[in-house]
């Protein structure tokens, strides 16, 4: 039996709406585009159903930002300052290549979190004169703004914390009182990739000429034990004030050992880590920091088996200090669980 095609059916066309647009049209959607691209976040493509139009949303230009090789979530990407009476305060943060690539830009939010606050905050990060501005729209939220981006490679990036009138009609003393404030950025390659972030710094007089006064906690690791796991509970001092930070450094004590001893700090899946180069001189690790606040923090020393044969015993010491906003010491307590 012969197949027979099915016949294909023929829309009416007079019952349909045209699929080119009049000429009229086609000018009034011209400049509907035109104008689009002159306001951010209207780009895009004009899709048309019938007589109706509705805008696509053009794709996030922004490289999707990933993990690099190698790369481990450090304090510096977090800083928590406050603004008492002055206006405005600057840092310095620097991008550098840890590894994982060059450095291409430097990205910023800013969270306000004074709920109490009659002003909002802002933070602008500037390098070679390119400069952008972010500001968080609501107070006290425990969220952040918008990310500001300045792709101007490596090297220092200059940060200003400010404090913004909610409308400008507002009077100047809607700008009196606190707000602490908290920003996270980070440093990017080409592709996306995270790269080395050095923890912003104070630049003039908010930089502290000393910080929380740091304490002693000593033990050792046994031959046949390769890690230490103890807590730290950071609470506010005497005079009310908070911990902001908590502040840390290892020492090895014994010499001729084949392994370094590392020190890693956790909380609220946070992780700050320091290694200790030189066994047994006088000289502690770097300094590692966690923007952590009151309340519990993860301490693990171990022995790196990465750096050599870890079956003998190490005395260690470890410095370190709950700080303040206020660069006071806060309440610490140690122990093992």
């Amino acid at each position: 039996m012969q197949n027979t095609p099915h016949p294909t059916a023929t829309p009416d066309r007079s019952e349909r709406p045209s699929a080119t647009p009049s000429k009229s049209r086609r000018s009034c959607l011209t400049l509907l585009n035109l104008a689009a691209l002159s306001l951010p976040g209207l780009a895009g493509t004009l899709a048309i159903a019938g007589e109706s139009a509705s805008w696509v949303a053009a794709p996030p230009a922004t490289a999707e930002i990933r993990a690099g090789a190698g790369y481990v979530p450090t304090g510096a990407s977090r800083l928590q300052g406050q603004l008492s009476t002055e206006s405005t305060r600057q840092y310095k943060a620097s991008c550098y290549d840890d590894g994982s690539g060059a450095p291409s830009r430097l990205r910023l939010r800013i969270q306000g979190m004074t709920a109490s606050a009659k002003f909002l905050v802002s933070a602008k990060i500037e390098r070679n004169g390119v400069a952008q501005t972010v500001m968080d729209p609501a107070n006290g939220d425990k969220l952040y703004g918008e990310y500001a981006a300045v792709s101007e490679g490596t090297g220092e990036y200059i940060l200003t914390v400010s404090k913004v009138k909610k409308k400008d009609s507002a009077p100047d003393s809607s700008l009196d009182g606190p707000m602490t404030f908290q920003t996270m950025q980070e440093c990017n390659t080409a592709t996306g990739a995270y790269t080395g972030i050095k923890k912003p710094e104070p630049i003039g007089d908010d930089k502290p000429a000393q910080g929380a006064k740091l304490t002693t906690y000593s033990s050792a690791l046994s031959k046949k034990a390769n890690s230490q796991t103890l807590y730290v509970a950071c609470t506010a001092n005497k005079l009310g004030q908070d911990t902001a930070r908590y502040n840390f450094q290892i020492k090895a004590a014994n010499k001729n050992r084949p392994f370094k001893l590392r020190m890693i700090v956790k909380k609220d899946g946070e992780e700050v880590s320091v290694l200790d180069p030189i066994n047994g001189d006088k000289a502690s690790s770097q300094s590692g920091t966690l923007e952590g606040g009151n309340g519990k923090y993860e301490i693990v020393v171990s022995k790196d088996a990465a750096s050599g044969d870890t079956s003998k015993a190490m005395s260690f010491a470890i410095n370190h200090a709950c700080e303040t906003l206020m660069l006071t010491e806060g309440n610490l307590t140690v122990s093992k669980k």
